[in-house]
C-alpha cells in the first residue's frame, strides 16, 4: 500500500513554467512563481469601475507629468512570474516591457478572482515591495488600500486616500468610482 502524498509532496510535483513558455501560450495567462492562472473575461460591472478608475486617475495625474496610469499592462517580475493588474500607476518610462516596480497596483475583485487578489497577489506585491496595493470590491462598493510600511503592508482607511509617488503626491476619492 502506498501512502497518500503530503501537501508538500503534491506541491513538489506541480508543473513549473517560465514567462518565456507562457508567452507562447494561447489565451491570457498570468504566471505566479511558475504556476499558471487563467485570466477570466471581465464582468461588465468591473469594466465600468475600471473605466471610471481610468478617468479619475488620468485626471488626477495630469499635474504629475512623470507618472501615468496603465490599464491591463503585463508586469514582468521574474523569469517565472508575470502578472496583469487591472490597472497600475508607474512613474517613469516603462519602455517596451514593464519590469520596474509600479508605484500603485489596482485589482478589481470578482468572485472568481477574490482569493487570488486577496491572498496570492497580496503576498506577491508585498514581497516585491510595491508601495501601494489597492483592492476594489465593486459589488460591495468598497476599497481597501494597503501601503508599504517597512517590509509589510499596512491597511490605511483615510478617505480620500493620499499616495506619495516618486515625483508627486496625489489624493484619490474612491467614492467617485460608484
Amino acid at each position: 500500500l502506498q501512502a497518500e502524498p503530503s501537501m508538500g509532496t503534491a506541491i513538489k510535483y506541480l508543473p513549473h513554467y517560465t514567462v518565456e513558455e507562457r508567452d507562447r501560450w494561447e489565451g491570457d495567462w498570468e504566471l505566479i512563481k511558475g504556476i499558471p492562472y487563467a485570466l477570466a473575461s471581465p464582468l461588465p460591472l468591473n469594466q465600468r469601475i475600471l473605466s471610471r478608475l481610468g478617468w479619475l486617475l488620468t485626471e488626477i495625474l495630469e499635474d504629475c507629468s512623470e507618472c501615468a496610469l496603465y490599464i491591463e499592462l503585463d508586469y514582468y517580475i521574474s523569469e517565472d512570474t508575470v502578472v496583469r493588474p487591472d490597472a497600475l500607476v508607474f512613474c517613469g518610462n516603462p519602455g517596451n516591457k514593464l519590469t520596474d516596480l509600479p508605484d500603485i497596483v489596482f485589482e478589481i475583485v470578482s468572485e472568481s478572482s477574490r482569493k487570488t487578489d486577496e491572498i496570492v497577489k497580496y503576498d506577491l506585491y508585498e514581497s516585491c515591495g510595491i508601495p501601494y496595493y489597492v483592492i476594489i470590491y465593486p459589488e460591495e462598493r468598497a476599497v481597501r488600500v494597503f501601503m508599504m510600511e517597512g517590509k509589510r503592508y499596512k491597511e490605511i482607511s483615510e478617505q480620500p486616500s493620499a499616495f506619495q509617488l516618486r515625483h508627486c503626491q496625489i489624493e484619490v476619492d474612491f467614492n467617485r468610482l460608484w
